[in-house]
């Protein structure tokens, strides 16, 4: 069952990581872009805390 829940934080980490990749690349205006590697940072966190 655990590694079901593994699967289960890393792809809600690659789909932060992607939303915030998303946002940096389309967005030009500077507070969506710090939301989004604000929103990067914290996939990145959730998939290095997950990997463990």
């Amino acid at each position: 069952m655990s590694f079901l829940n593994n699967y289960i934080y890393y792809i809600g980490a690659f789909g932060l990581i992607f939303i915030g990749l998303y946002i940096i690349l389309v967005k030009h205006n500077l507070i969506k872009v710090i939301i989004g590697l604000s929103i990067l940072d914290t996939g990145v966190n959730l998939f290095l805390i997950s990997i463990g």
